[in-house]
């Protein structure tokens, strides 16, 4: 019954944002394409006021971003304050670690993520998104 309850908890989640899962690559291409973090996503805004009871905001502005992991092993974002930084990182570790456990993730077509072995997060603000993202892998801590 758990099992059965955790792929429906999925497929509604999947239903409810029109998410989808993304072609994995296993060389390492990263391409988000309308790539929204779960709790900015207006069309999960009944799921927050009926966990939360959060009164429904606005639509936050989807992501877009490709890069192309040729020996690269760093994403910097930089601009100014409240310019969605932190969102950005977060939204991107979120999908990546929703889409290696199997939930459809709410982004568009031609979304392409990784795999990742392990994936580790670490944040140095108290700039969160109601939750700290916080991913260990099968290592443990770094």
């Amino acid at each position: 019954m758990e099992d059965l309850d955790l792929l429906l908890a999925c497929a509604r989640l999947g239903s409810r944002c029109a998410g989808l899962l993304p072609e994995l690559d296993g060389g390492g291409a990263m391409v988000l394409r309308g790539a929204r973090h779960p709790l900015l996503d207006r069309r999960l805004g009944s799921l927050r006021a009926e966990a939360w009871g959060e009164e429904p905001g606005r639509d936050a502005v989807p992501l877009d971003l490709s890069l192309s992991l040729d020996g690269v092993r760093t994403l910097v974002i930089s601009g100014p304050n409240a310019g969605g930084k932190s969102v950005s990182l977060k939204t991107v570790g979120l999908l990546v670690a929703m889409s290696q456990a199997g939930i459809p993730i709410p982004a568009a077509e031609g979304t392409r993520l990784p795999i990742f072995k392990t994936m580790f997060a670490s944040l140095g603000d108290s700039q969160s998104i109601s939750i700290p993202l916080h991913i260990l892998g099968a290592d443990g801590p770094p």
